[in-house]
């Protein structure tokens, strides 16, 4: 029922803006930070169980064969201990800054926050180098290499940035200086105004801030899925036999679970609704022939906003606009995609997150239908548990951001 109300005060709210009509988004409930982290610890480690009961289960029982249920003997403790080091580091990062952040006075925050990373690393640091340099002296220094595969990818693409590793909402994080101080702009703000360069440039943030998510999904749901799939392969002894082709399946389901876990999270409605008005007060272009050369044309200029139908010339080319308001430049393909990705969130983003997990979904059940082993059972079990969860989350924002842009879509017609 609340649902409903929302939608009729979003009529009222468009009725009364005849300029630029425009909904905000409800409060939806999101998980925190740290119950986010705490969650995906949890899954990335239980993971790395299965994967590993995958590689070490055992024919209990047949005669001659082991007592236990999975040679647990064989497993490398010290490799256990780095992939959880791995798993948790965001966790304890998290849950670390909220507890100096409810102590501490607001004013010295940001060089509390640079001593918590500094501290997080240099213990992160001391624990991973122990482990392998008692590694070393187990194994080859090749399959040493294998333990720090993911950092060096991190190091090559972003330096020795610490705030990424720790924290993916520092991305959206933009330090600006007024008056002589620094202050802390987030780039994923929607700034309500008329100015066409400060319309361009926020387009701009906004831009790069989604891509810089969307990086950080696919690093974070690689990291884990690597930590905790293909690094326990890479310590298995010669003489142990497992099927090859359920271990590397665990994989890609490890991935595609996270990933999906991280864009709900990542990518609220509540984001989706500030780069919607931005990609409104954007605007977009049509090129055109000119059919009636009596129809007024302009030289377009980055000053001014242009009205639905204006028809302006740049670049030698004729453009028509299309949008509400139109400050995009014309011809800019990246205006273009922004405009069409943007101004109904629900038919592409959310409606393709839908599609990838109703597809991985029906993978899911049919390795389930073809499975007879007990822990592939429980494994797939585990998996689409998840799945619909995150499946349920991500429908339910289709379903409400569909009904609101469409009746935004009916009224800018």
């Amino acid at each position: 029922m609340e649902f409903f109300n929302f939608l009729a005060d979003c009529l009222k709210k468009m009725k009364s803006d005849d300029t630029l009509p425009r909904v905000t988004s409800p409060r939806m409930y999101n998980d925190g930070n740290i119950t986010f982290e705490g969650l995906m610890v949890i899954f990335a480690s239980f993971s790395t169980y299965l994967q590993y009961l995958n590689i070490y289960k055992s024919v209990w029982w047949l005669p001659n064969s082991n007592y236990a249920s999975w040679k647990m003997h064989l497993i490398d403790y010290q490799v256990v201990v780095f992939i959880l080091a791995m798993h948790c580091r965001r966790f304890i990062y998290c849950l670390i800054t909220w507890v100096f952040h409810m102590l501490c006075p607001q004013h010295y925050w940001k060089f509390i926050r640079l001593f918590i990373r500094l501290f997080v690393s240099v213990i992160l640091f001391l624990l991973l180098a122990l482990l392998a340099f008692d590694l070393y002296f187990k194994y080859d220094y090749l399959i040493i290499m294998y333990l720090f595969m993911p950092i060096i990818g991190y190091l090559c693409y972003y330096g020795f940035k610490a705030c990424p590793f720790f924290d993916m909402m520092c991305i959206s994080e933009k330090e600006i200086i007024i008056n002589g101080k620094p202050l802390i702009q987030y780039t994923n703000m929607h700034i309500c105004t008329s100015n066409p360069k400060i319309i361009r440039s926020e387009v701009e943030n906004m831009r790069d801030d989604f891509n810089n998510r969307l990086t950080q999904i696919l690093f974070s749901s690689f990291f884990s899925a690597y930590y905790a799939c293909f690094l326990p392969l890479v310590f298995v002894q010669t003489y142990v036999v497992y099927e090859e082709h359920w271990v590397l399946m665990h994989f890609p389901f490890v991935m595609m679970t996270m990933g999906m876990m991280l864009c709900i999270h990542y990518y609220p409605v509540k984001y989706f609704d500030h780069l919607h008005k931005a990609a409104m007060h954007l605007g977009r272009w049509k090129r055109v022939k000119l059919d009636r050369p009596h129809l007024p044309i302009h030289l377009w200029s980055e000053e001014v906003v242009w009205q639905q139908g204006s028809l302006v010339r740049h670049n030698q080319c004729l453009y028509k606009a299309e949008g509400v308001s139109n400050v995009a430049e014309p011809g800019k393909n990246a205006d273009k995609v922004f405009y069409r990705i943007f101004s109904n969130p629900s038919e592409t983003v959310f409606f393709t997150l839908a599609s990838m997990q109703v597809s991985f979904m029906i993978v899911l059940i049919i390795a389930l239908v073809i499975s007879f082993q007990w822990h592939h059972i429980f494994y797939l079990s585990f998996v689409m548990l998840l799945n619909y969860v995150t499946l349920c989350k991500t429908l339910f924002n289709y379903r409400m951001t569909a009904k609101i842009y469409k009746l935004l879509k009916e009224k800018t017609q």
